[in-house]
């Protein structure tokens, strides 16, 4: 089964300063059709205008993956940790037992990013904070997609982020993976039906088995054998259980 969640079906928020979509409720936007999929929470496409931000406030008990695609965000927590994360950066943060943290654009431009939230593999867990240079160790050669719960055509998909650090990507505290790829070329991918899989437009056009999708347009999948992935455009794709 396949089911479509259209950018322009997603809640929004302007507040001037910050312009966001929410695939899921949050805030003051709120479906009762659309809480999460499988662990996979909050999934927010924003854009912060350069020298504004988010002053500190505090989470607990999720695991928080920003994914910068233009800009630079700077990120300061109560664990010590500051960085700042540009386009070919994660960051991850576990929540946990409590964190607070700082989020603020730098730069010239405004700084356009998907911050997203997966539920922990339990709760309780010690705060800890971790960013690296995907697209670094992906040219260098030092990421693989394989391992994981998909197979086939996936060369040019990167594994980011995964429950053990496998392949070199990041480590989160979940039962969950997250790809990144851009294609140009036919593909086929295939899944593991007792998985779900989320599939998260981030620029281009794509037919994802007789789906077609443009920018920010995302699929839920369960159930699937295979997809077949068709045109030129980048995504996100997340393994769930």
């Amino acid at each position: 089964m396949i089911t479509a969640r259209l950018a322009q079906d997603r809640g929004a928020v302007d507040f001037g300063w910050l312009k966001s979509w929410h695939s899921f409720s949050f805030g003051d936007y709120y479906d009762p059709k659309f809480m999460g999929f499988s662990t996979l929470r909050v999934i927010n496409d924003d854009i912060i205008k350069n020298g504004a931000g988010f002053p500190p406030h505090s989470h607990r008990d999720m695991e928080i993956i920003t994914f910068v695609t233009k800009g630079i965000i700077a990120h300061e927590d109560s664990t010590g940790s500051k960085g700042e994360i540009t386009a070919g950066e994660i960051q991850v943060m576990t929540a946990g037992q409590g964190i607070t943290h700082s989020e603020y654009a730098r730069g010239d431009v405004p700084c356009e990013l998907f911050q997203i939230w997966i539920t922990p593999e339990r709760k309780g867990l010690a705060p800890k904070y971790r960013q690296y240079s995907w697209l670094k160790e992906f040219q260098n050669g030092s990421l693989s997609p394989t391992g994981g719960n998909i197979g086939g055509d996936i060369e040019d998909f990167v594994l980011l982020a995964s429950q053990d650090g496998k392949n070199h990507s990041i480590s989160i505290s979940a039962d969950a993976s997250m790809y990144f790829a851009d294609i140009k070329a036919p593909k086929n991918v295939t899944l593991s039906t007792i998985r779900r899989y989320y599939l998260q437009v981030i620029s281009g056009s794509l037919q994802v088995s007789h789906q077609n999708l443009k920018d920010r347009d995302a699929l839920m999948i369960l159930g699937e054998k295979e997809l077949s992935l068709k045109g030129n455009g980048s995504f996100l794709l997340f393994d769930l259980p």
